[in-house]
């Protein structure tokens, strides 16, 4: 297995990590900007009816 890396890397393939960070980034802003930033979803309102299921398609005949 560790030949297969070696003839990846000198093909120019690199290891990259699921969420690089940026080199210029700091954390203490990073952190009061989760505080202080709005959530991305609304909160239900407290009188809204529930849906039921999905019905997708139409209803089938039988026969």
């Amino acid at each position: 297995m560790p030949r297969n890396l070696h003839q990846l890397k000198a093909l120019g393939f690199a290891k990259l990590s699921a969420r690089p960070r940026h080199y210029a980034q700091n954390e203490g802003d990073l952190e009061s900007f989760k505080k202080t930033s709005p959530p991305h979803w609304q909160p239900s309102k407290a009188g809204s009816p529930r849906t039921s299921r999905s019905s997708s398609g139409g209803p089938t005949k039988l026969g």
